[in-house]
């Protein structure tokens, strides 16, 4: 494994970014970056470039591509968010270091960069650029919301998916979403918090997301 990495060296390149908070105090102005532009990017250079996501220990994230397309990484990651944040760039001088990180199962990787003699990612990875709607729904479960009177929930991120759901007239597919790395919180009258489960997938029915 570890030669077959070693041999692409010459025609890969990464590039180590970490976002800095412009005049929000919060960082919700990445979401659409990650969810459209990132994404979007992903898609468009199916093959050519893999992201490594930033992990608990090690908050920087990565981009391995095909050497062809570094400038069109750099332009990308160089312009501001919405609030005037940025992300730092930083070229790495081994990039094979970096993709070991990925094949070490260290780092989650989204996008697909295929090598002659080795792939790191996945073409299933790969999304288009998300909507509108899907960055707010993506926003609200990040931030949290409450489920009925006691039940809050909190999460990374979510999808949507369509389910069979019986209703009085027979049954139909509703949309259901499917909450990633979720925290649930039960809160007694009192507003104390009585429970705490994890959930690495949660599925609520949408019409429940308020």
């Amino acid at each position: 494994m570890e030669e077959k990495l070693s041999g692409q060296a010459s025609s890969i390149s990464a590039l180590r970014f970490q976002y800095k908070k412009g005049l929000a105090t919060h960082a919700f102005e990445t979401i659409p970056f990650y969810l459209k532009v990132l994404r979007g990017f992903l898609w468009k250079n199916r093959g050519k470039c893999v992201w490594l996501k930033g992990g608990i220990i090690e908050q920087p994230a990565y981009l391995i591509f095909h050497s062809s397309i570094k400038q069109e990484v750099i332009e990308m990651l160089s312009q501001p968010l919405a609030d005037l944040g940025r992300f730092t760039v930083m070229s790495v001088s081994n990039p094979i270091e970096i993709a070991e990180k990925y094949v070490n199962q260290q780092r989650v990787a989204l996008g697909w960069l295929k090598l002659p003699d080795f792939e790191l990612g996945s073409a299933e990875t790969v999304f288009p650029p998300r909507t509108e709607e899907e960055i707010t729904v993506t926003e609200k479960v990040q931030q949290g919301f409450m489920l009925g009177k006691n039940i809050f929930i909190k999460a990374d991120g979510a999808y949507e998916v369509m389910v069979p759901r019986k209703e009085y007239y027979g049954v139909v597919e509703k949309p259901m979403l499917v909450l990633l790395n979720a925290v649930e919180l039960t809160i007694d009258q009192k507003g104390k918090i009585v429970a705490v489960e994890q959930h690495d997938k949660f599925g609520i029915w949408k019409e429940f997301l308020k």
